[in-house]
């Protein structure tokens, strides 16, 4: 079994298994978790841009409180 980036412990595979996953959901599974961890660093570093901005904007007298 080929995880993208952090493999589960085998104790996780192990449940999962028991809960009737196969192998290939498994690794369906941890391919989504890994997506959507680079999808959450992705918009927290837009977030983080955008807060920059604004305050450029205020530090810079461009927006008032």
């Amino acid at each position: 079994m080929e995880f993208s980036i952090h493999s589960p412990s085998p104790m996780d595979v192990y449940q999962l298994e028991q809960r009737g996953f196969s192998p290939e959901h498994i690794a369906g599974l941890e391919r989504l978790k890994a997506s959507y961890r680079q999808e959450m660093t992705r918009e927290a570093a837009l977030e983080s841009n955008r807060l920059a901005f604004i305050r450029w904007l205020y530090l810079h007298g461009r927006l008032h409180s």
